[in-house]
Parts: C-alpha cells; structure tokens; sequence
C-alpha cells in the first residue's frame, strides 16, 4: 500500500481532474497553506503564502523558491554558500556539514537500493554475460566495501537484499559475498573466457563514476576490462524507454523505493523488459510471486524472502533451493 503522501498515490480532485484533462500534470489545486506562483521548466517553481488559508498554522514563510539541482555537490556548495535554505545531501557531506554552525542537519535512514551493493546490474542477454559463470565471477571480483569507503565515505550500509531494514519483508539472514579473485578467475576459466572486454554504463556525477572506476580497478584484477560510459541524466534514463537499453553490458542503477515492498521488486518483472528491467532477467515463478504477494495482505514477507531467492538463483545457480 502506497502512502497517500506519496507522489503515486496522492489524493487528486475529481472535478479539477475531469476539467483539465492532461493539464493536471503542470497545474496544481490545493488548499493547503501556499499557493502555485510560477513554474519555470528546469529551473524553478515558487511557491507564495495562501492568503485564504485559515488554519492556526498559518504559513512560516512569504515565498519558497524549488529549485532543481542534479548534482549533489552543486546542491551541497549552494547551501554552503547561503544561497539556499534547505537542501538533500549525501552521507558523504556529514562531516563537512558539521563544520558550520548555521547548518543544522537532520538524518534519516534511506530505503533506496543501487545494485552495486550486491553486484552491478548485468545484462544476462549479452554476450559473456549470458554465462552465470560469468556474472558470478564479476560479482565475486568487485570489493564492495572498497566501493563503500571510496565512492561514500563509508557512510552508507551495504544491502545484501532489495529491501531495507525498516521496510516488511526485510530479509536479515540474507548472504553476504565477499571479495574472492582466486575463485573468480577460476569460473572465468570454467566458462572458456578470458580477456573479456565490456562497458560500464553510469551517470556522470561523481559518485556514479568513483564507483565505476573502483569496480574497473577490481575487474581488471580477474581479467575483465572495462570500459566507462558517463553519460548525463537526460541521456542515460532515456535507456528506460523504447528497448533503449538491450545493448548495454554493465549498469549502475540506483532505485527510488517506496514503503510498498511490491515496489522494490517490480522492477524484474518480464513486463519490465524495455522499460526498467535493463538486466533482461525474467522468471515467470517470480512474477507469479511478486503478483500474489501484491495482491495478499499480510504475505510481503513470505513473497520478499522468496523472491530474493529468485533472484539469487538467477546469479548463482549453484545455490538453488537454500535460503
């Protein structure tokens, strides 16, 4: 169930809804304490006080200006600097942060995933990758908690599942993997593969790419060249349309999760393929689960702990049926 707080399960009005018809989407109605000013593409939407809103909580502020900022760093230099008033940082920033008193900062533990914590996203219909053997042995030569340290400051947890602690269904006794070269270049020679060359697809920001060029300095150490593709925003999302992304090899995709466990899984749904799925990995017994468990109350537990099995054995056959 979808917090009705949350931007996919808000509460609209029918009568504004049936009147604008596809405007909904760019003109706001509410009644709540401010009121729609101005909204320019990319740029900024300001917000004024509502003079009609009659509450004792009346607005603390005239104005607020909304300001889109893609780069965390730029975001992080700009509150520094006073131009803006409140802003969301990464982990990596805490320690920074403290040094000015004016900052005042408030922690709250993310539910969001990227695959780069178990392993990078990998695309099972393409070339080597289609041999678990191989994809086992990327993920047994990537040193996760050397991503951790460098890429965040080793103020981020490692998820060793979909879910994370404070959401139903969290698997706790998941497996954790560890860095093993020996034992991935001994599957690299089980597979026939040697010299394998592939691309790493991910956003140009900088974390994105300190976390492609630690998992490039780990895979070369099992004979894996890689080769990194940093494209902006615009251009690297546009792969989640159209089958845009049945070409590329290696991904770092971070997920935005929700408090609906369903969410986190649904992105490995067949259907999915062409869309979000950019592993092209598809089970019918996991989208038989991940409907049943959606659709029963009280079952996320049982639905996330067995759909995580579907997605280990997808990684690693050899682990089939232990939990």
């Amino acid at each position: 169930m979808i917090a009705i707080c949350d931007g996919s399960g808000s509460i609209l009005s029918k009568k504004a809804t049936e009147a604008l018809g596809p405007g909904i989407s760019t003109c706001t109605i509410g009644s709540g304490p401010y009121v729609f000013k101005d909204w320019k593409l990319r740029d900024q939407v300001a917000l004024e006080a509502n003079p009609d809103y009659a509450d004792r909580d009346m607005p603390a502020f005239r104005q607020i200006i909304l300001k889109p900022i893609v780069e965390p760093r730029t975001a992080l230099l700009l509150l520094l600097a006073k131009e803006t008033a409140l802003t969301e940082a990464d982990g990596t920033a805490e320690d920074e942060l403290a040094k000015d008193s004016d900052v005042a900062v408030v922690k709250i533990e993310g539910i969001d995933y990227s695959w780069v914590s178990t392993w990078v996203s990998l695309n099972v219909e393409k070339g080597a990758l289609t041999d678990p053997r191989v994809r086992q042995a990327i993920r047994l030569g990537m040193d996760i908690q050397t991503v951790i340290d460098g890429a965040y400051a080793g103020k981020v947890g490692r998820a060793n599942a979909l879910l994370a602690p404070p959401l139903l269904g969290y698997w706790a006794e998941a497996p954790v993997y560890n860095r093993d070269i020996a034992a991935a270049q001994a599957l690299l020679a089980e597979a026939g593969q040697s010299n394998i060359a592939l691309t790493f697809t991910c956003l140009n920001d900088s974390t994105s790419q300190a976390i492609a060029q630690i998992v490039q300095a780990n895979l070369s150490e099992i004979g894996i060249t890689l080769t990194i593709s940093a494209l902006d925003p615009g251009a690297y999302w546009a792969m989640g349309s159209g089958d845009a992304a049945k070409d590329l090899e290696l991904t770092l995709i971070t997920y935005a999760s929700k408090f609906d466990p369903s969410f986190q899984t649904q992105w490995f749904l067949g259907s999915q393929v062409g869309l979000w799925n950019w592993q092209r990995w598809t089970s019918d017994e996991f989208d038989r689960l991940h409907n049943e468990a959606a659709a029963m109350l009280g079952c996320a537990l049982l639905g996330e702990a067995l759909l995580g099995e579907a997605l280990r054995d997808a990684v690693d056959p050899k682990l089939k049926g232990r939990m």
